[in-house]
């Protein structure tokens, strides 16, 4: 096994016991992920949403939909182009969001704690050299 599969088998099983399980939520984990971005960006546009999701514009509409019913999500048509409609968090939705990620932090936190300082910083710049580099292939940088 070559050291990129090794890596791509370690990364799959850390994001696998990291991702957000028992929930109590009556919504998906693509719901879910949603929800997160839009916890960073107070405000997407149903067609940034989708692109982000990677679905079409009507699945994002009628996922916006179910999570505006749920209370967590609302919808708004822009002011100076009725075609567009912005989504973003109500109190309750960051609420629901808050609680996954600390649940996710804690996770994290429990699989970290047998790396000594020296490790988690070594751990820490080498994920902000990937990130660098992810974020300098999409663009984002």
């Amino acid at each position: 096994m070559s050291v990129e599969d090794s890596i791509d088998e370690q990364l799959f099983e850390i994001m696998d016991f990291l991702k957000p399980r028992h929930l109590t939520l009556p919504i998906s984990l693509p719901h879910l992920a949603m929800l997160r971005w839009l916890y960073r960006n107070p405000a997407l546009s149903i067609s940034a949403a989708a692109e982000y999701s990677q679905v079409s514009q009507s699945a994002m509409t009628q996922a916006a939909q179910k999570l505006e019913r749920e209370g967590w999500v609302v919808r708004r048509r822009d002011d100076t182009d009725q075609r567009v409609v912005w989504i973003s968090l109500t109190p309750e939705g960051r609420k629901h969001v808050e609680s996954v990620e600390a649940m996710q932090h804690e996770r994290l936190r429990r699989l970290i704690a047998c790396l000594d300082n020296t490790d988690k910083e070594n751990l820490s710049q080498i994920l902000a050299k990937i990130q660098q580099t992810l974020r300098q292939k999409e663009g984002l940088s």
